[in-house]
């Protein structure tokens, strides 16, 4: 099967993750690589469909290229922002939450994958704004990080309970209250 354009965009994240976890953090480049990625998210699946491309293998490449992206923001983001500790138990505790799903995903239904709920988009989004304010400020007050926790947390639960008590697993399902 042939890359698609789609495709491209969507593995465009790979070099931009890999790019903030290993290059010196300096506040315009990781705002620019973290845009960058961002708007490729938010991009290549519509295009994708318009085009009538969509495909499993190109919802398992946004996928290894979200994790690519988000892993590659936290070390950028832990190297350049000033954060308080119950932040950092936030954090980990939302990073745990998505761990265990992420296995129940594979053990359940033999996929590595994150669902693209209503709640994870949402979340991604407001994740991103409040990144780049913390980035812009070179710090992240708590009341900062519970304001991107929030939507973060309860979209975390939302997909850990849907793996939970799925009969089959759909990427694309809008949420527990919406599908």
């Amino acid at each position: 099967m042939r890359l698609t354009p789609p495709d491209a965009l969507t593995l465009a994240r790979v070099p931009l993750g890999l790019a903030l976890a290993l290059l010196p953090p300096r506040r315009a480049r990781t705002l620019a690589l973290v845009a960058a990625g961002t708007l490729s998210d938010a991009l290549d699946g519509p295009w994708a469909r318009s085009r009538g491309e969509s495909s499993e293998r190109g919802a398992r490449l946004d996928s290894v290229a979200d994790g690519v992206l988000v892993a590659g923001a936290a070390v950028a983001f832990a190297r350049g922002v000033a954060l308080p500790r119950a932040g950092w138990a936030v954090v980990a505790g939302i990073t745990a939450v998505r761990a265990v799903t992420l296995g129940v995903t594979r053990a359940r239904f033999g996929v590595w994958s994150i669902a693209h709920t209503r709640l994870n988009k949402v979340s991604g989004g407001v994740l991103a704004a409040g990144a780049g304010a913390a980035l812009v400020r070179e710090r992240a007050p708590l009341p900062l990080v519970l304001a991107v926790a929030a939507p973060a947390a309860a979209a975390a639960v939302e997909e850990l309970a849907l793996v939970l008590t799925a009969d089959g697993y759909d990427r694309d399902v809008r949420g527990l209250l919406v599908r």
